[in-house]
């Protein structure tokens, strides 16, 4: 089991360094995002009490990651848990969501974002350079022509989640 486990985080590691590689005028980048974003919830320890029931994933904002992450969430699951992407118009939508992924045309509310999972497990994932300094969990950065992101371990981890070390050495650490 062990040796299965060590295979699982080797494989998953390769898909998200798979993913990092794509330039972000190649495949759209919503689906780099999706993929990207699918990594990050299963490279996350959540809290016992949000292991059971579905994994909902909130998109805040007009954005076609939707489809991207609907399509994956058909065929994939985090954990044992299926996956259930929902739209969100504004933060009010956002209360349940394991997951939140804000995209660039909500960016400007993203400290109202935080503000309303404050105390909750809830991980904030931008699509704006610079966001994850701000209190944000993970930001997207487009450097180079790749995809990278930008992940605040501080910020996760007061939110009672924790951030695998596989994760952390994939991003750029950043603080608030």
């Amino acid at each position: 089991m062990k040796k299965f486990s060590y295979l699982v985080v080797l494989l998953l590691s390769a898909a998200c360094l798979r993913a990092q590689d794509q330039p972000a005028s190649g495949q759209s980048h919503e689906k780099v995002y999706a993929v990207f974003v699918m990594n990050f919830a299963k490279y996350i320890v959540w809290p016992a009490n949000r292991t059971s029931g579905e994994f909902v994933i909130g998109v805040l904002g007009s954005s076609s990651i939707m489809e991207e992450l609907k399509a994956a969430a058909a065929v994939k699951m985090i954990g044992s848990q299926k996956i259930r992407v929902k739209d969100c118009k504004s933060s009010k939508d956002i209360d349940g969501c394991h997951l939140i992924f804000v995209s660039d045309s909500k960016s400007s509310i993203v400290p109202e974002v935080i503000t309303r999972v404050s105390g909750e497990p809830t991980l904030v994932v931008t699509e704006k350079e610079g966001l994850a300094r701000k209190g944000g969990g993970i930001s997207f950065v487009a450097s180079s022509g790749r995809v990278r992101f930008e992940i605040n371990k501080t910020a996760i981890e007061k939110k009672g989640l924790n951030v695998s070390s596989t994760l952390a050495n994939l991003g750029v650490v950043v603080e608030d």
